[in-house]
């Protein structure tokens, strides 16, 4: 009997182009033993009162499921090089 866990992994980057005249950037990774929707995708800027209730369970996610996870790493200059 095969008992190996399947996870799916979804990531995103905010201000990644390199002309966008952001100083940060953020790469965000969330690991679920579920998976979304295709069309699933949320954006912060995009929080409305008819969507809050949404929002608020796909956060609450992360704190109930031990299996599902969210990480984010923020790069204070992304004009920099991480080798130097």
């Amino acid at each position: 009997m095969n008992s190996r866990k399947i996870y799916n992994i979804y990531c995103e980057e905010s201000c990644h182009l390199k002309r966008d005249h952001q100083k940060v950037m953020v790469l965000r990774m969330i690991k679920c033993s579920h998976g979304l929707a295709k069309d699933f995708e949320i954006k912060w800027v995009k929080i409305s009162p008819a969507r809050t209730d949404s929002y608020v369970e796909t956060v609450a996610c992360f704190f109930v499921r031990k299996e599902d996870q969210f990480r984010a790493v923020a790069l204070p200059d992304k004009g920099k090089s991480c080798v130097e």
